[in-house]
């Protein structure tokens, strides 16, 4: 069993065993977690540093709450509990608007990026490109133009989400982020399926999933075999959506398993 304590006198210990790291490799370690690969195993540990932190003396931590709330909520999406991060995100929001040193300069604008995923809310998406480009931060602008264009697909003005897409892709390789070059590929896919080119939405799917496969961005590569999977001929996608449930079921991926069960339901039998 992996036990983190990130606050105090940070140390890690494994089957009761104290490993013996550097204080940022242990916050490193935790968010790593809270990444796509351990949702659950993180949202553990998050809570458990969130009821450290609020028994701690004061001033007894570098960590503020708003990190740790921040990095919960992203656990808690991953696991498809949506109405939760939100919550999570908003209380972490209100936090930085009365002490902007509650997140560092990335998370406060990826704050505004998650949020917008989440509600599909413009005008947060446009707050954080705001201050990405204020302030220099051209890896997390393509997060932003990625949701933006989500976001434009969502209320049907595909020439629009094209446009953040692409624009989004080109930034994510001019940088570059390989995880994002995937994303970007994977969204002008969607857009080429809500245009009736299924063609088109075929080759940049298996793009995108090739690419997210060679960085390891799972969540993205079990959500790119779902939406590749409809395209394919029968024998094809019943083979992708096993591999997707594989996949999902190792980093418990509640949300994309339901929507792997939903699209074997619907699949049509021989």
């Amino acid at each position: 069993m992996l036990s983190l304590r990130l606050l105090g006198s940070p140390d890690v210990s494994r089957d009761g065993q104290r490993v013996e790291t550097l204080r940022r490799k242990n916050r490193a370690l935790l968010f790593y977690l809270a990444d796509q690969r351990r949702p659950a195993e993180a949202e553990h540990h998050l809570r458990e540093a969130e009821r450290l932190w609020r028994a701690r003396p004061l001033g007894g931590s570098r960590v503020t709450l708003g990190q740790i709330q921040y990095q919960l909520a992203g656990a808690l999406g991953q696991q498809g509990r949506g109405d939760e991060a939100v919550a999570l995100y908003l209380e972490v929001l209100a936090q930085t608007r009365q002490d902007e040193g509650t997140l560092d300069l990335l998370r406060h604008i990826m704050l505004y990026n998650n949020l917008a995923y989440h509600l599909h809310l413009q005008g947060d998406a446009a707050a954080g490109i705001r201050l990405a480009q204020q302030r220099g931060s051209m890896t997390h602008l393509t997060y932003l133009l990625s949701t933006s264009g989500e976001i434009a697909l969502a209320r049907g003005d595909l020439d629009q989400a094209e446009r953040y897409f692409a624009e989004g892709l080109a930034l994510a390789r001019q940088v570059p982020i390989l995880e994002r070059i995937a994303g970007g590929l994977a969204n002008l896919g969607l857009v080429a399926i809500r245009r009736g080119d299924l063609a088109l939405a075929r080759q940049q799917l298996r793009k995108a999933l090739q690419q997210a496969q060679a960085v390891g961005a799972r969540h993205l590569e079990v959500r790119i075999r779902l939406w590749l999977a409809p395209l394919l001929p029968a024998d094809e996608a019943a083979g992708l959506l096993r591999e997707a449930r594989a996949l999902a079921q190792e980093s418990n991926f509640v949300q994309l398993l339901e929507e792997i069960d939903q699209l074997e339901q619907d699949r049509p039998t021989a």
